[in-house]
């Protein structure tokens, strides 16, 4: 996957509080998740960008500013919530991509997961 940096996504503000909306319903998942695990997750700031070529996402890593990009393409999809807890696992545990995970790989999957695959795989990774 084509690396960008954040400095070159444009961060969209037209119907942005809406669509950002539909990312934070994510996050707040994903604190709660880790929250029955006494897991703190920190805020974490969103962002909507316009698209990128072959980008749904991307995350701060590293860093003591947490954000999410999520790029108009990542939104419209059906996999939003896959494309969050991939960025959120980036920003937060600074994991970087792992080959062949359907959560942390490099690519997305075309197959569909089931939402508690995805938890599953999300509770391995925040625990380890």
């Amino acid at each position: 996957m084509k690396k960008v940096q954040s400095k070159n996504l444009k961060n969209k503000t037209e119907n942005y509080f809406p669509q950002r909306r539909q990312v934070m319903k994510y996050i707040y998942e994903a604190k709660n998740i880790a929250k029955r695990f006494g897991i703190h997750h920190e805020r974490i700031e969103v962002r909507i960008t316009e698209n990128q070529d072959c980008i749904l996402g991307q995350a701060t890593m590293n860093s003591n500013k947490k954000y999410i990009w999520i790029t108009e393409n990542g939104l419209n999809r059906s996999d939003l919530r896959v494309t969050v807890f991939h960025e959120i696992l980036h920003t937060l545990y600074n994991q970087k991509h792992v080959k062949g995970c359907k959560l942390m790989n490099d690519t997305t999957y075309t197959d569909t997961f089931t939402d508690q695959e995805i938890t599953d795989i999300f509770i391995r990774y925040i625990t380890q």
